[in-house]
């Protein structure tokens, strides 16, 4: 009595491996039971829910600029304004996610002995400058003997070690991203973003998803978690599924992000975007690229349209190789107009002002 009773891994039909099994067909290399969530963004489901989604912020007062969804989650674009909103909320107001201080990831050294000293590299060959004023390195202890070991070696510059994650743009965009104020020493917050407001909208759509009824015929927030968010204001960014429908055929820049540090730039037509992928054309060869994979898909310069109240110069857009492109104009409903061209120099690009 109280022993865990031990199963048989064969008798049990899951555990079974089976080669033909897999959720799209198309799609070998993806196993597992996706439970029906890679259906298209145009499935019926999807859209009774789009529409139940806006309605319930509709009848509170608020606004839903866009739906977006991904396997486990559906993103929910909000409109910042919420000055309509009637607040009916008594409860606390939901947890509010603000950026980090420090964005970049801290990589500790375990050879760093704490001095502030650098390392200093010979450009031509690679190899480790030992600098003479440089202070002694810390004794490293053989843990099993007790002994002094040995000092390494010269350390080798190593190219792949030092990727940047980020280009040059993205830095720059993320250190002068405005920052939203945190809560003070007494927890309140000093900011524009009315929580209370934003709990209203909240509650108002979980209450019409989770009606037992339009649960068990869409089982959305069975399979997915329900995330509210800000349209973004960096007009590079393509994030929403409107965004991404609009960028169809159009070149873009999608940045990779794996536990293998092979961070990379793939640029391409779009082609489709998907809860599961996001699909381009690198010269003709279809590539897809896993939404898990993603850190983020952008346009390039002189792609973008401008943000509500800006303006655009006229100026050309290409591949990035030379070529051929498109002169880009935006007209006063912030509409893109495009007129092909051939062999352009690509140096002057449009600029927003």
């Amino acid at each position: 009595e109280g022993e865990l009773k031990l199963i048989n891994p064969d008798d049990i039909p899951g555990m079974h491996y089976d080669e033909n099994v897999h959720p799209i067909p198309h799609q070998p290399w993806r196993r597992g039971d996706t439970d029906g969530c890679e259906d298209p963004i145009e499935a019926p489901w999807r859209q009774e829910a789009e529409m139940l989604i806006k309605n319930a912020a509709m009848a509170v007062g608020g606004n839903v600029v866009d739906v977006t969804w991904y396997m486990s989650n559906v993103m929910i674009s909000v409109d910042p304004d919420l000055s309509n909103v009637e607040q009916y909320s008594t409860g606390p107001p939901i947890q509010v996610e603000y950026p980090d201080d420090n964005p970049y990831p801290l990589w500790e050294d375990p050879e760093d002995d704490g001095t502030n000293y650098f390392d200093k590299f010979n450009p031509e060959t690679g190899v480790e400058i030992i600098d003479p004023d440089a202070p002694p390195p810390q004794e490293i202890y053989d843990p099993n003997t007790g002994r002094p070991q040995k000092p390494p070696p010269p350390k080798v510059w190593d190219e792949v070690s030092a990727f940047q994650d980020y280009d040059d743009e993205e830095i720059i965009r993320m250190e002068t991203a405005p920052r939203q104020e945190k809560p003070d020493g007494d927890k309140n917050f000093a900011h524009s973003v009315d929580t209370h407001a934003l709990s209203t909208i909240a509650r108002a759509i979980l209450e019409s998803l989770e009606d037992p009824d339009v649960e068990d015929r869409l089982r959305v927030c069975e399979r997915h978690e329900v995330i509210l968010t800000s349209p973004s204001l960096d007009p590079t960014i393509i994030e929403s599924q409107t965004q991404f429908d609009d960028a169809r055929g159009l070149d873009v820049l999608v940045y990779t992000q794996d536990p293998w540090n092979s961070n990379r730039v793939l640029r391409g037509k779009l082609v489709e975007r998907n809860a599961l992928d996001v699909i381009i054309n690198m010269e003709g060869r279809m590539v897809t690229v896993p939404q898990n994979m993603i850190h983020e898909v952008k346009r390039p310069k002189g792609y973008t349209k401008p943000p509500p109240g800006g303006k655009a110069k006229r100026g050309p857009i290409t591949d990035g190789e030379g070529g051929n492109g498109y002169w880009y104009d935006v007209n006063e409903d912030g509409d893109e107009e495009f007129e092909e061209f051939d062999d352009l120099d690509t140096d002057d690009e449009g600029e927003f002002e």
